[in-house]
């Protein structure tokens, strides 16, 4: 709400009413990384050559983060590139065990 009074304090009560609840972010979170998925998926389907890149981290949970790159470029040679997935990893975080999370995803 400081952020709405700095930039359109005229707009605060609007803003006052909109629910910020945990299972509300949740929701509106999940609906946006389906659209995403759907446009990458949509504009994936018109590439003539592509690469993936894989890449692994430790998040503050001590749980290994699996992130999935994309790069495609279609029959205009226009470039793409994007983070194509995030997966948790529990147990070992070989270059085989990515591998196979990245067979399991796609």
């Amino acid at each position: 709400m400081k952020v709405v009074e700095h930039i359109c304090p005229e707009k605060k009560e609007q803003f006052g009413t909109v629910s910020f609840s945990k299972e509300t972010v949740t929701l509106r979170v999940e609906d946006i990384t389906s659209n995403l998925h759907q446009q990458l998926e949509r504009v994936s389907e018109k590439f003539i050559w592509y690469s993936v890149a894989l890449d692994e981290s430790t998040g503050v949970s001590d749980t290994a983060q699996l992130l999935i790159f994309i790069r495609g470029v279609d029959e205009n040679v226009k470039m793409t590139e994007d983070i194509a997935g995030l997966c948790s990893m529990h147990d070992t975080t070989q270059g085989r065990d990515g591998f196979d999370e990245l067979k399991r995803i796609w």
